[in-house]
């Protein structure tokens, strides 16, 4: 860039700075040398360049001798700053870019004027770098000298005695590389005199004769190619002693060739063997050596050296130039004819010795020579052969070796030898003798090698004579050859014959592998080897391989040979029919399925024939049997295949699969023959998609819709569908529950298969879970016409919806199988995925066919889903009023179908209006009947009940607002009095239901259910006389229950009236409870009623709770016990316990359960009888399968848990108090079961979601409602009493599993984490949720860290670095804020003390509090720690006023130890602290163990005193002391206590 600024300005300077420059471009480091290049390229152009450095010639000149003879490492550097190893490296790389630079200016320069390299040239320091230390110097200087040598050869001849010694003399020097040898041949051209200027048996051949013996030292691409050239230029007089030099030559080069053999470097010993026939030939053509030294060199050297060394290829190609131009030129020099023979005569002579018996070595040499003379005769005709003397050789060879298959022990070498040279020379007749032609060959093969066959050591090397011999003859001939060798020799041996076949491209190939003797072997091969498989055998890999080997040669097998083969395969796999799991079963499919991937199934009247279609069909329908993995990928393999081939198979394999699909199948089985039947549509779909609609009709069968009622058991129960009467087999299922029934799931199975199938053929795939996302028009399918003209295949697919929603209902029984559970999931993700993709006209059309059908029972659900499945997956306006208007007559019959619309308009919030008007519209109707007097008002009424359930309360946007509905609501309501004063009997009061029909109990409830609805979602609108409708109603009703307490769960209507009585009951519970009550462990809720009900609530707890109440509880255990497999049972436990978790403490310890005691609570501590019923009877039910009974019984327990404190003596001396049994055996199932589950896991590696359904989440929900049971229990506990259970439940290890445990379920990911520590609402209908567990482990971390802060802190402190972080993150993120929130409102509602003042600092999360008495006042600051409670509190002093600095030391320390190792609240802890310093002004002493007045667990003064001291002790401070000390003296006087 510089040099294009300057321009012609450079031309002043140019002469001061080019030595600099030019040296510049020889620097030894690549990027400045690169640099100086661009630079001077860049300034003189090529046609300038020239002229440019014969200007600057004088100043470069200059500066290169000068750099040369002046300088030294201490004038280039200053050697003051400068070490000596950087000195002496510059100085180095100047002299070496000097050098080179030299020599290129040498080459550069036209005309050199010698004068001006005097200097240089008669430098001593010049020569002297010949010697140099340092490699790159010496090298440099050599191409210097090279240089000197072409430009001024005078000038290096008038200075030989410098120059000879300084070259000739370096030839060993392997690190100057190839330039002193050149410089070595460039010197001895110009000064031939240049051996008599130095001793070349002394300073000159010696090195070079170490080196060649060393092989090069590792440099023999830098020295052998020069020797030739070199030894040219030895005349024979400085040999002195010719004989003696040659001989010494070529010894140290095949010594050098051995050594370079050992270090297996091949490139370097075809270097040398090159170097070595190069200057071996140079000698022999030397006219000036003796002849006796010539013979000697091929017969000692020569000869031996090329024997030897036959794994250079190069050394062929040379030595065939040598010995063809020998040939060429024989009997114009006789000198030459006789090296000529005498190198075949003796070749022929160590051919002959039997350590050189190989044949490699002749084969090679033949080669190369046949391929020197093709290259040279192109376009010549006839053929080409090797020189005549090998070609002796190589008969003689033939003649002994055939002489030598007759002799024991060198049959396998002869065969060998005869193999490679028929194989290379069979064109060549003269080898085999004269007159040996085919018949003869023939003959010789009958004679000479058919008697070997019997010699089982010699088949391979048979097998491949065979067939080079067979590919001499004609045809007929040599398949007659071969058919004999298939015949006398065993059939394994064929797949070498084959092997050697292949690589021949002669027709005769394929005749013979269609031959009948081979079709014929191939046959009986497999059948023996299928029988042998069969028997149990291992397969035999020989057979097999000759089997594989002829039908994977890329021959067709003939049609008769496959309809053998078919029929072989088809008798083998049904021998082992029914045996799958059998090793050897899994060995014959295998081996069948090999042999078939290894056929071409070309001929349809093959796969026609019965066998062939039969054999696919076989395999088809055992890919789904009992093998392994691998198998069955073979299986299918093989029969995808056979489709490929011949696409009408697929018939054939669809009706295959419909036969199964009308059968029951297990989940396994139905996912083998989902993948067979997908794997299968997705071959023919390649082929054609009419195909597929055809195997479609085919695969699908009809079947019958024997659909499992339990599916139902909600919908019907819970009035989501209005039913006028219910079926035999309804009522039937009540009775005779039990598991889902395979049969029951046929029709899910086809569904499912046939939405895999035809979602395989149009391509979309659904092996994920799909999100709702809008699916753009031009992504969606169109199904085919054939498809859509097929009534049949229509049908399934409207049908599909259904079966889903089916699937989706009976999986809502928690206690079916997870095979049932996979499959809904299956199902329902199929089942999106198809219809998500489907186009729109598609869709209409099957939502028209769907809601056609929605005059039969359930189908407006399916209606419902589909719809919403469009609206999630599209941007479409679903028109709901395409389906059906709003008019009388629509409600009349099709209420259940405009529910289901109405729940899309309630959930997507479309449709405005269309709730709103359609309750006006029924309410009408409801007046103008009159009244619930007849059928048709009870389904008015539902339709009602249902509209103002989905009624959006505060949405105006399209659904109407509550206030516009008060109106209809009160005429519902007054409609429902007027009924009961009319036709009070049919409210069925205090009766038992079993008398009555379904229609009668079906009204009931739905009043009921309208009752229990506007309680909960519309109390404002509730009249007095309505309040007493329901409250009355509601108590006879349970009365109903009581007298129908045998036949709740076995009659349908019984069922619903159970439910439907209990929901009223929670509900108006849930209203009247004392205000402000909740589920105990629930979070209290605001109170949303804004009318007063005082009086109302008054006669509730006086009156109308009990008489519900006292029902529900023992009717609730009824239900409850043993029973949880029961669906029904699950369904009315959930109802009743949502009533029940309402109930009033004093009515559940009143109520009269049934006596359960049981054995193990022998020894335990005695607690009332109400209380130990209670728990005998609820803590099971923890850890039930049923979430609901898990969760009402949480609610009962902890409610019970405040009367136990009352019942616990705190007299005692005991520092323990148990908790209830039944809540300890539900921690140590508990424990037990994560402790296996949790045991690979680690606090900061956690486990992630426990999957819903499960045993494993079923007990771990039950431990954690347990563990927030008993935290209750220490919540409600006294000062006094929970230290005793905190002791008891840390001793027995029971806190430190259960907080190993908390952290391994929690998640990592904060907004998961905020989630979590969300409270769980803990609802008794809720369903099951993954997260609820999560959110119960977070919130009994929480609850520890506020009622057992001691205890974790102590538990934190003991784990490892990681999981200390871990725990420590989660807690001050989410933990330590909510407990400073719990104190300060336990401050703010806590009484006020007389002499104790406590003060809040939120801000900065203090707690001032100011003791006082009299006159004297003292301030401590408690301060929270962000990472409170795994940190201590921190106590700090404020102001003091009357009060000793010492005494102010020890309440201090007393009350910071009271803090730190207290399980409590802050202000339980400064209370505690309160009444020590309370007791000391009172004059009462400190124990003078612990030197705390009250003790610190149990709150005890001291009591017990010494006799001589009189010194009063704690209890438990004495026990502890006697106990560690193994004495019973008194710690202060020491006496005997």
């Amino acid at each position: 860039m510089c040099t294009m600024i300057v321009g012609k300005n450079l031309a002043p300077h140019l002469k001061s700075m080019a030595g600099v420059w030019y040296i510049g471009q020889s620097d030894s480091h690549i990027p400045a040398a690169e640099a100086a290049t661009a630079a001077w390229t860049a300034a003189f152009p090529p046609h300038k360049l020239a002229g440019a450095v014969e200007f600057c010639q004088a100043e470069i000149l200059n500066l290169i001798i000068d750099n040369l003879v002046n300088a030294t490492p201490q004038t280039l550097s200053d050697p003051k700053t400068t070490p000596p190893e950087e000195m002496e490296a510059k100085y180095t790389r100047t002299v070496s870019m000097s050098l080179i630079s030299y020599a290129n200016l040498l080459e550069a320069i036209e005309k050199t004027v010698p004068e001006k390299h005097k200097p240089l040239l008669d430098s001593q320091k010049f020569w002297k770098l010949a010697k140099h230390k340092a490699g790159n110097i010496r090298k440099s200087f050599f191409v210097a000298v090279t240089q000197l040598c072409i430009k001024m050869p005078e000038e290096i001849q008038l200075r030989g005695v410098q120059v000879v010694p300084a070259v000739l003399c370096n030839l060993q020097d392997t690190e100057s590389g190839d330039a002193v040898w050149t410089c070595t041949l460039q010197l001895l051209s110009i000064l031939p005199t240049a051996w008599t200027l130095t001793s070349p048996h002394k300073a000159v051949f010696p090195a070079v004769w170490k080196l060649l013996g060393a092989g090069g030292a590792g440099y023999a691409r830098r020295v052998y190619p020069y020797l030739m050239p070199f030894i040219s230029r030895i005349p024979v007089s400085v040999m002195e002693d010719p004989e003696k030099f040659t001989t010494r030559w070529f010894t140290t080069m095949l010594e050098g060739l051995d050594a370079v053999k050992k270090k297996k470097n091949s490139s370097e010993s075809e270097i040398i063997v090159q170097s070595f026939l190069e200057c071996m030939f140079y000698y022999l053509n030397l006219k000036e050596l003796n002849s006796h030294i010539k013979t000697k060199l091929v017969r000692e050297y020569l000869v031996p050296g090329v024997r030897e060394n036959p794994s250079c290829p190069g050394m062929f190609s040379i030595l065939s130039d040598y010995l063809l131009y020998w040939d060429k030129i024989s009997g114009s020099n006789s000198e030459t004819d006789q090296l000529n023979l005498l190198f075949w005569a003796e070749l022929k002579y160590e051919s002959s010795k039997p350590e050189n018996q190989s044949i490699d070595f002749l084969v090679c040499l033949g080669k190369a020579m046949e391929k020197k003379e093709k290259g040279e005769s192109k376009g010549e005709k006839g053929i080409v052969k090797p020189v005549g003397e090998l070609i002796k050789i190589l008969e003689t060879r033939w003649t002994s070796e055939v002489e030598n298959l007759s002799t024991p022990g060198k049959a396998e070498t002869s065969l060998d030898t005869l193999y490679k040279i028929l194989s290379n020379f069979g064109q060549y007749a003269e080898i085999f003798g004269h007159g040996m032609d085919e018949n003869n060959m023939v003959d010789f093969y009958h004679t000479k090698i058919i008697p070997l066959l019997s010699n089982l050591n010699l088949e391979e090397s048979l097998a491949r004579f065979t067939w080079t011999l067979a590919n001499r003859l004609s045809e007929v001939e040599a398949l007659n050859a071969l058919d004999m060798f298939v015949k006398k020799t065993r059939p394994h041996l064929i797949s070498q014959l084959v092997n050697e076949a292949k690589r021949s491209s002669s027709t005769l190939f394929s005749s013979w592998l269609c031959s009948v003797s081979v079709q014929e072997m191939v046959v009986e091969v497999a059948n023996n080897l299928i029988h042998h498989l069969v028997e149990g055998h291992t397969q035999e890999n020989e057979n097999w391989n000759t089997i594989k080997s002829i039908l994977d040669s890329g021959v067709p097998t003939p049609e008769q040979t496959q309809q053998k083969l078919f029929s072989t395969f088809l008798d083998g796999l049904n021998s082992i029919r029914n045996k799958e799991n059998r090793p050897s079963s899994s060995r014959v499919v295998e081996f069948i399925c090999d042999l078939l991937g290894l056929l071409t199934i070309s001929h349809q009247d093959v796969v026609a024939e019965s066998s062939g279609t039969e054999l696919i069909k076989l395999i088809f329908s055992m890919h789904s049997s009992g093998f392994g993995e691998g198998t069955r990928r073979k299986l299918e393999h093989c029969w995808i295949s056979a489709v490929q081939n011949q696409p009408k198979l697929a018939n054939a394999l669809s009706l295959k699969i419909s036969e199964q699909l009308i059968k029951p199948v297990c989940m396994d089985e139905l996912d083998r023959l989902k993948r067979k039947a997908s794997s299968l549509a997705r071959v023919v779909s390649k082929k054609n998609i009419e195909l597929l609609v055809e195997n479609l009709e085919i695969m699908i069968p009809d079947v019958d819709w024997n659909l499992a009622e339990q599916a139902w058991y909600r919908t019907v129960f819970d009035q989501k569908q209005f039913k006028d009467s219910i079926s035999e087999k309804f009522g039937y299922s009540l009775i005779q529950q039990a598991e889902i029934e395979p049969i029951n799931l046929i029709l899910p199975n086809r569904t499912l298969i046939f939405l895999s199938v035809l979602s395989q053929g149009l391509g979309i795939d659904f092996s994920s879970v799909i999100e709702p996302a809008t699916v753009l028009d031009e992504e969606r399918f169109n199904l085919p016409e054939s498809f859509l003209k097929n009534d049949k295949l229509m049908n399934r697919l409207c049908e599909a919806p259904f079966v889903v929603v089916y699937m989706q209902n009976l999986v809502r029984d928690k206690n079916c199988s997870a095979d049932i559970t996979n499959l809904e999931s299956e199902l329902n993700l199929a089942a999106s995925s198809l219809f998500s993709k489907l186009s729109k006209v598609n869709l209409e059309r099957i939502e028209q066919t769907v809601f056609s059908r929605c005059d039969e029972e359930y189908w407006g659900l399916a209606l419902q889903w589909i719809l919403g499945l469009t609206y999630k997956y599209s941007e479409w306006d679903i028109r709901l009023s395409r389906f059906t208007g709003l008019d009388g007559t629509d409600i009349e019959s099709n209420y259940n179908t405009l529910v289901s619309l109405m729940e899309l308009t309630s959930q997507y919030n479309i449709g405005s209006g269309t709730i709103s008007s359609s309750l006006s519209l029924a309410v009408g109707k409801l007046a103008s009947l009159e009244g619930l007097i007849t059928k048709e008002s009870t389904h008015i009424l539902w339709f009602v009940t249902q509209c103002l359930n989905l009624a959006r309360t505060g949405l105006r946007l399209h659904i109407s607002g509550v206030s516009e509905f008060s109106g209809e609501i009160q005429a519902v309501l007054e409609m429902v009095v007027n009924w009961k004063t009319e036709t009070e009997d049919q409210l069925l009061y205090n009766t038992d239901l079993s008398e009555y029909s379904w229609s009668e109990i079906n009204k009931v409830c739905t009043v009921c259910n309208l009752l229990h609805l506007v309680v909960s979602k519309y109390p404002d609108l509730i009249q007095p006389q309505v309040w007493d409708l329901i409250t009355c109603s509601l108590v006879s009703w349970v009365g109903t229950l009581q007298e129908s307490k045998d036949s709740l769960t076995s009659r349908a209507g019984s069922m619903m009236f159970s439910v439907s009585c209990s929901r009223l009951a929670a509900s108006v519970a849930a209203i009247l409870g004392p205000k402000g009550h909740h589920p105990s462990l629930s979070l209290p809720r605001p109170c949303s009623v804004q009318v007063p009900l005082d009086k109302l609530r008054e006669e509730w707890d006086e009156f109308f709770s009990q008489g519900i109440f006292m029902i529900l509880v023992p009717l609730y255990i009824q239900v409850c016990a043993g029973k949880e497999h029961l669906y029904s049972c699950n369904l009315l436990s959930t109802a009743l316990g949502q009533a029940l978790v309402h109930a009033p403490l004093p009515l559940v310890l009143q109520c009269e359960l049934p006596p359960l005691y049981l054995v193990q609570d022998v020894d335990a501590p005695s607690l009332p009888d109400n209380i130990t019923f209670i728990f005998n009877h609820f803590g099971p039910l923890l850890l039930s399968n049923c979430r609901s009974s898990q969760v009402t019984a949480a609610h009962i327990l902890a409610a019970v848990t405040q009367e136990i404190p009352k019942n616990v003596d705190v007299s005692g001396d005991s520092e323990e108090n148990e908790v209830p049994l039944r809540l300890v055996e539900a921690l140590q199932l508990g424990e037990l079961l994560l402790s296996t589950l949790l045991v690979e896991f680690s606090i900061s590696d956690p486990v992630g979601e426990i999957p819903t359904g499960t045993i494993a989440f079923s007990q771990t929900f039950g431990y954690l409602l347990a563990w927030r049971v008993i935290l209750r229990l220490l919540e409600k506990s006294s000062d006094e009493v929970r230290p005793r259970y905190s002791q008891y439940l840390e001793s027995r290890g029971h806190i430190s599993h259960l907080l190993s445990n908390i952290f391994k379920l929690l998640p990592r990911g904060t907004g998961q984490l905020e989630l979590v520590f969300a409270a769980p609402l803990l609802e008794v209908g809720a369903d099951t949720c993954s997260t609820e567990l999560q959110q119960l482990a977070a919130l009994c971390w929480t609850q520890v860290c506020g009622h057992l802060p001691a205890s974790a802190r102590q538990w934190w402190s003991k784990l490892d670095r990681e999981s200390q972080g871990t725990v420590e993150r989660i807690t001050c993120s989410y933990v330590t804020p909510a407990l400073w929130t719990q104190e300060v409102n336990i401050i703010a509602a806590a009484e006020k003390c007389e002499n104790l003042t406590l003060k809040v600092r939120d801000s900065v999360r203090e707690v001032v509090a100011t003791y006082s008495i009299d006159e004297g006042s003292m301030e401590l600051v408690v301060s929270l720690p962000s990472n409170y409670p795994l940190g201590g509190l921190n106590v700090d002093s404020g102001k003091r006023v009357g009060v000793e600095s010492g005494q102010w030391r020890k309440w201090m320390l007393q009350l910071t130890t009271f803090l730190i190792h207290q399980n409590g609240s802050i202000h339980e802890g400064l209370n505690l602290w309160k009444k020590n310093v309370d007791k000391r002004f009172e004059g009462v002493e400190e124990c003078y163990i612990c030197f705390y007045i009250l003790h610190g667990s149990n709150h005890q003064l001291p009591k017990l005193g010494c006799r001589t001291c009189k010194k009063k002790f704690h209890s438990a401070c004495l026990y502890k002391w006697f106990s560690t000390s193994n004495n019973s003296s008194c710690p202060l006087c020491r006496n005997l206590f």
